[in-house]
């Protein structure tokens, strides 16, 4: 870890701030300054697709190294209306939408990135896959209607478990597509 100290007066040598990486304890400790390894950085980006965050944790649940964004496209492909209105139902959909923009609540959207700078994986799923077990599980995003969904797999090494990849998705798409039939249902109904 490193810390530098703003000392003005060389004689008392009173620390006006001190920035660094600080660590999971708190400000009095000092955080490690790591290098991912490029391998592990190679594995991220090849796993990392839009709407979703891939995690390498260390076996004290350090981040080894990161990808992706879970506010990136899902929510928003899935969202998005197909503009060829092949048949009479999509026209309708197409002629209706605005109405049903007003009806309808929107679908929840991620509004903010959670722990955009952890430097630990806070989920519970990292305690399992870090004992060997390959695990999902989600948890309630605060303050938003969405969940982020988890799935945690070990990573071996000679008999031992040296780390795990952790994949995070939020509910964000699902319900995006569930707004979508919803609008097709109405369409279809009022046909």
């Amino acid at each position: 870890g490193f810390a530098f100290a703003d000392i003005d007066d060389a004689l008392a040598r009173t620390i006006r701030s001190i920035v660094g990486s600080i660590g999971p304890e708190g400000h009095e400790s000092l955080g490690t300054a790591t290098v991912p390894p490029p391998e592990a950085v190679q594995i991220v980006r090849s796993l990392a697709r839009p709407g979703t965050r891939v995690w390498i944790i260390a076996t004290d649940r350090r981040l080894v190294t990161r990808s992706g964004s879970l506010r990136a496209g899902g929510a928003e492909q899935a969202a998005a209306p197909d503009e060829r209105p092949d048949g009479l139902i999509a026209r309708a959909e197409a002629l209706l939408r605005p109405l049903y923009r007003f009806l309808l609540p929107p679908a929840p959207t991620l509004a903010f990135e959670p722990e955009p700078h952890a430097p630990l994986y806070q989920g519970s799923e990292a305690d399992a896959a870090l004992s060997g077990q390959v695990v999902s599980g989600r948890r309630q995003l605060e303050g938003t209607p969405l969940e982020v969904l988890a799935s945690a797999h070990p990573v071996w090494a000679d008999e031992r478990v040296i780390g795990a990849v952790v994949v995070e998705e939020t509910t964000a798409g699902v319900l995006a597509v569930r707004q979508r039939l919803v609008e097709g249902l109405l369409s279809l109904g009022l046909g």
